[in-house]
């Protein structure tokens, strides 16, 4: 049977024994009902999951009853991408957004911007929209076996998003060597079979004005350091927008000829844009 997952804001460590939030506490002690000596699984988004045993709960403020655990082994899944996938995705109205952190955690990436763009339908939301996205990316991290936590940013401009992206890929036409990638990569044979070291930082944008995915060179995005994708509303970029993107070297791609929402859009692209640059 799969144990209980949960997620500790401590940072955890083999041997200790630690105390858990009143939210996660109650879980554990109302919910799923542990008796001391039972186990259970926890990650603190240091890339590592350690089984606890729990010990008990003492008395907290107010009454409230906090568990009690020690950490009894540490171990390393190798469940995350081995690059970095930022999706700045247009925000959209209702529960949708919520439905879109959720599955793009479960796919695996590393932070989510709420864009704003020239045809975005929907304002900002206040902080407690960020801190309930954010929630949410624990929640399905926990579910889905992550032992990172995607960050969910604050709303951002469309053209503060792309300088930031172009920022970060300057001087990254190629590497001079493997070393800043992972072993998974070095065991692959990627750099003996091309002769290269793929580029450091990629960068996407998604637009039905553009064609196809681009047919690309084999191995020309395998093992990238981070991806960036751009995901507009469904009134499309403006033409402004695609303009700036094209300045900054953005590639732009085409999801097919049907007409896409824009979560499906972000899945699709995640998909895409994973299985193009990992393989994973």
């Amino acid at each position: 049977m799969r144990l209980t997952r949960v997620f500790s804001e401590q940072r955890l460590e083999l041997g200790i024994e630690f105390t858990l939030d009143s939210e996660i506490s109650q879980h554990l002690l109302k919910v799923m009902r542990l008796r001391p000596g039972q186990e259970f699984t926890a990650f603190d988004n240091s890339g590592a999951e350690f089984l606890c045993s729990f010990k008990g709960s003492i008395q907290a403020k107010r009454g409230q009853l906090q568990a009690r655990a020690e950490v009894v082994q540490k171990r390393f899944p190798q469940v995350e991408l081995p690059g970095s996938l930022r999706v700045f995705c247009a925000i959209v109205k209702g529960e949708r957004f919520d439905w879109l952190v959720e599955k793009l955690t479960e796919l695996g990436v590393s932070e989510i911007v709420p864009l704003q763009t020239e045809f975005t339908q929907v304002l900002g939301p206040a902080d407690n929209k960020q801190e309930r996205w954010q929630r949410l990316a624990i929640k399905a991290s926990c579910q889905s076996g992550r032992v990172r936590v995607p960050k969910v940013s604050q709303p951002c401009g469309f053209v503060e998003a792309v300088r930031d992206c172009s920022g970060r890929s300057e001087g990254s036409e190629r590497a001079v060597s493997g070393r800043e990638y992972s072993a998974n990569f070095e065991r692959s044979g990627i750099v003996e079979a091309t002769g290269q070291v793929p580029c450091q930082v990629a960068n996407f944008l998604f637009t039905a004005q553009a064609q196809s995915w681009p047919e690309l060179a084999v191995y020309e995005y395998v093992g990238c350091k981070t991806s960036n994708i751009f995901i507009g509303p469904e009134g499309g970029f403006s033409s402004q927008e695609l303009e700036l993107a094209r300045e900054q070297n953005f590639k732009l791609a085409s999801l097919g000829r049907r007409i896409l929402r824009v979560e499906t859009a972000a899945l699709a692209a995640a998909v895409l844009v994973i299985n193009s640059c990992w393989n994973s």
